[in-house]
């Protein structure tokens, strides 16, 4: 027999393992163990797709995944809106995330983290504070000292000043540094009005 019917063996002996727990394990588990046997899964396959800018393919082989039934997991998610965003495609990136709270599917951090960031560094502010709190609403979702300086910088840069105040003190309340890149941005601003 040989060693690639002999590991195919053993993996599908496994899976049939897997499908008797109860509750059965996220479709994750069933990624790692491919993986480690040395089989691509989807997952893999849209990411490579994503990373090289080839999103219609990763967009192509992800829908046809949701429309066949597949369970369609946070991962599979994760990796097209972050793809879909390095190329710019925040409306298809937003619509996956209505996507997924429609499928009761909760959103991986770094996607929220992907989304902010974007929408920040392409002068989406207001779409950027209403994600801020949507994500603050969200238990799994840890704000970070990046995604606290983001808004804080958003909001000095639409000169709303009392809600960066209050964005301050609630992050001193925290714990929550202010970064450097904030506070030079808040010394020009202080001596681009002429103060001393």
């Amino acid at each position: 027999m040989s060693k690639k019917v002999s590991c195919l063996k053993d993996l599908l002996k496994k899976f049939g393992e897997l499908k008797k727990l109860s509750p059965l394990p996220p479709v994750k588990e069933f990624n790692y163990l491919l993986m480690a046997r040395g089989f691509v899964t989807s997952t893999h396959i849209i990411r490579v797709h994503c990373q090289n800018n080839r999103l219609e393919i990763a967009n192509g082989i992800f829908r046809s995944l949701a429309t066949k039934g597949s369970n369609v997991d946070t991962s599979f998610y994760t990796r097209m809106i972050i793809g879909l965003l390095k190329n710019d495609n925040v409306e298809e990136a937003l619509r996956q995330m209505d996507n997924m709270e429609e499928k009761k599917i909760k959103p991986d951090d770094s996607a929220y983290y992907a989304l902010f960031n974007w929408m920040c560094n392409n002068s989406r502010y207001k779409e950027a504070e209403n994600l801020f709190f949507r994500m603050k609403k969200q238990p799994r979702v840890v704000l970070d000292i990046e995604t606290y300086n983001g808004l804080f910088y958003v909001y000095l840069q639409t000169n709303e000043y009392e809600k960066a105040d209050k964005l301050v003190k609630e992050m001193v309340e925290l714990s929550i540094p202010i970064t450097y890149r904030v506070v030079s941005f808040v010394i020009k601003k202080l001596y681009g009005k002429g103060n001393p």
